[in-house]
């Protein structure tokens, strides 16, 4: 698959990537649509937030269609159109429990900290 890269120093670039597979409980999603937001065009420029990793695939406002299912997945089918979530959070430690997701201990952040999603 094809994938749009950024380094933080204003370049841009585009590469290869291996189709990833789902892990239980995900879902593989073929991307859609991606809105082009104003922390993408600074994560360009190394204007993200100190939390961000560089090379990085931005594109955290995302549209997309359900492809494969990893085991244990029920709530989705293949062929659904989805909008994802910018936090990737475990669920199960206290702040998500208590349903401060956004406190989560293991908080990761889709086109931050995790690739975003492209369409080419």
């Amino acid at each position: 698959m094809k994938t749009i890269v950024t380094n933080g120093e204003g370049d841009i670039w585009d590469e290869e990537r291996p189709r990833p597979e789902p892990d239980p409980g995900e879902a593989l999603v073929r991307i859609r649509a991606v809105g082009i937001c104003g922390s993408d065009i600074g994560l360009i420029h190394g204007e993200g937030p100190p939390w961000t990793e560089y090379p990085l695939t931005p594109g955290h406002e995302v549209c997309a269609e359900v492809v494969e299912l990893g085991d244990d997945v029920e709530s989705l089918s293949v062929g659904d159109r989805v909008a994802l979530h910018g936090f990737v959070y475990c669920g199960t430690c206290t702040a998500c429990r208590e349903g401060r997701y956004y406190q989560c201990d293991d908080l990761r952040e889709i086109g931050f900290t995790v690739a975003g999603g492209t369409r080419r």
